[in-house]
């Protein structure tokens, strides 16, 4: 379970561990698991798992911050943040490039290819033609059929 340290209201170091502890307070022995009183008298909290997932683009990326407190309970928290462009083209462009490489059986010669196939592998290599790219709105083409 990750820990944060809190003094006078104030998260100082996340994730704590033992070991940041026993460098901190270099003349204390700790035992290998910290009791509550241990955690309670250097200000130590557990933190829990955050309740849901966050959604996010393909221009966004998930990050974790310091942990919330809730009803009590210090919870981890993580917030969407916006990718630079140069970053969200290279996400975008990779995660297009993976779904034609995925498809490139398709286009070999003994391979006979439908239109809506063909179609499909056009519209992922004009992705960076769209108007928005690479916003938030860039829509990566749908699979006519779920092969993958």
């Amino acid at each position: 379970m990750k820990m944060t340290r809190i003094v006078d209201g104030a998260h100082v170091d996340y994730p704590y561990s033992i070991d940041k502890l026993k460098k901190a307070f270099k003349n204390v022995s700790f035992p290998k698991e910290l009791s509550s009183a241990i955690k309670t008298e250097f200000g130590i909290f557990d933190v829990e798992e955050a309740s849901s997932a966050l959604s996010h683009t393909l221009c966004e990326i998930v990050v974790e911050t310091d942990p919330e407190l809730v009803d009590g309970v210090y919870k981890r928290k993580f917030v969407v943040e916006r990718l630079p462009d140069e970053t969200a083209k290279a996400n975008i462009r990779s995660n297009r490039d993976s779904l034609l490489q995925r498809t490139d059986f398709m286009a070999l010669s003994d391979v006979t290819m439908s239109d809506e196939w063909k179609d499909y592998r056009q519209a992922l290599r004009e992705v960076p033609q769209q108007a928005n790219f690479p916003t938030d709105f860039v829509k990566l083409p749908d699979a006519p059929d779920a092969i993958f």
